[in-house]
């Protein structure tokens, strides 16, 4: 589980936060998916890059749940 996530399942909010995702150049090497290693997701971002753009979209949705949290009051730079 992510930590946005379950910060936002426990309802706990923090006076700020920061995300260093960076999603200006997600496709290579700005985000690493969730459940790849750092050593998986370059392999992957060289072999099949068509699958770790897939991935990466499937995983950027956390920055839903930030926006979720930040509507309670979280400020997020």
């Amino acid at each position: 589980m992510d930590l946005w996530e379950k910060l936002l399942q426990e309802n706990v909010l923090v006076d700020i936060g920061t995300d260093q995702t960076s999603l200006h150049n997600p496709w290579a090497g700005g985000y690493y998916p969730q459940g790849l290693t750092f050593e998986e997701s370059n392999v992957l971002m060289a072999e099949d890059p068509a699958k770790f753009k897939i991935e990466v979209q499937k995983h950027c949705a956390h920055m839903l749940l930030v926006l979720q949290i930040c509507r309670k009051g979280h400020v997020l730079f």
